[in-house]
């Protein structure tokens, strides 16, 4: 699973451009369920045969950023796809996906020359400029113009227990999602489901959701760890090393109560460690999915990651695998 999970979070994919995820989702779900794309861009997997349906989804996209404008000199002014904190950005490396990918930094104003007042107050994205060293001529030969997209530039990086990479929100449910397919055999209709621009307003879910009508859906997610020093504990949405995270209320829904404590009774059933999102912070893919037509009951179950929405967030072996099994002993029980 580390190496699926290695392989999936180096693929480009930000909102409305996961053609090399979804291509990669579809050999690995074909290879176990009978599985297609819709109109949207989600890629959907059907399994099992039942009168109930019940969905499982993770979002496929990742945060980025999109040209606006590229000067003669090959200054490329850019914005934002998804969330980002401004103050994370300077001086980030950053992979252009033209023709040929190329790698550029974020510049910044050099430090010796910057004015006392300046020298606080963190760039915005739209004062900030990227540099590759090379000329528009040279940039539009290799197919960098307005519209190209921009992803973070990094690489995967194991140490010990601990994950680091870009894109673990939400590579690590589509990981979770390629499991799923392996190991449950359902007496339900199980619709194992990838969704596209999340990170723009949860928009491949909404459709996904219309379609498919499901009794009940479980959201897999990455979630806010911030369990660094100066952050209070009650302000702390989870914890690394503190298991799979089960959402109780954030900004987008309210999580079916009955759901809520079937994970919590299969987690302790099967000794599988667990914790709760505290805050009422963020929203998920289930915001949309839990008012569909008359209503789906949902369940958001996370793996916490450190510095999501930046060129490395960081989680642990031991959170993917109390994620992982959680789902997996919950769709199991549900049969």
């Amino acid at each position: 699973m580390l190496e699926e999970l290695k392989t999936l979070s180096l693929l480009n994919g930000p909102s409305g451009y996961e053609d090399e995820v979804r291509k990669y989702l579809k050999e690995k779900f074909q290879q176990y369920a009978p599985t297609y794309i819709d109109r949207i861009g989600n890629i959907i997997a059907k399994k099992g045969k039942g009168e109930r349906k019940i969905l499982v989804a993770a979002h496929m996209d990742e945060v980025g950023f999109i040209i606006q404008s590229i000067d003669e000199n090959g200054f490329i002014k850019f914005t934002s796809i998804g969330g980002w904190d401004e103050r994370i950005v300077a001086g980030m490396p950053l992979k252009i996906l033209g023709k040929k990918e190329v790698i550029g930094i974020v510049g910044t104003i050099p430090p010796h020359i910057l004015k006392e007042e300046e020298k606080t107050k963190p760039i915005k994205i739209e004062d900030a400029f990227i540099d590759t060293g090379l000329s528009k001529k040279e940039l539009n030969d290799l197919g960098i113009s307005v519209g190209t997209y921009i992803v973070p530039y990094s690489n995967f990086i194991t140490q010990g227990d601990i994950i680091m990479s870009k894109a673990l929100d939400d590579r690590v449910g589509c990981s979770i999602l390629i499991e799923i397919l392996k190991e449950v055999e359902p007496n339900y209709e199980l619709i194992v489901a990838s969704t596209v621009q999340e990170e723009l307003g949860t928009r491949g879910a909404r459709v996904l959701a219309y379609e498919q009508e499901p009794d009940l859906a479980i959201i897999v997610e990455c979630t806010v760890a911030a369990d660094v020093p100066n952050i209070e504990d009650y302000r702390v949405p989870s914890k690394l090393r503190g298991g799979a995270v089960i959402t109780l209320i954030d900004k987008t829904m309210v999580a079916n109560r009955e759901l809520v404590e079937i994970a919590v009774k299969t987690a302790e059933k099967e000794n599988i460690k667990y914790q709760f999102k505290k805050p009422i912070y963020g929203g998920t893919d289930a915001g949309v999915v839990h008012l569909t037509k008359r209503g789906i009951p949902c369940l958001v179950i996370s793996c916490p990651a450190r510095y999501i929405h930046s060129c490395y967030s960081m989680t642990t072996i031991e959170d993917l695998k109390n994620t992982r099994d959680l789902v997996i002993s919950i769709l199991k029980n549900l049969g």
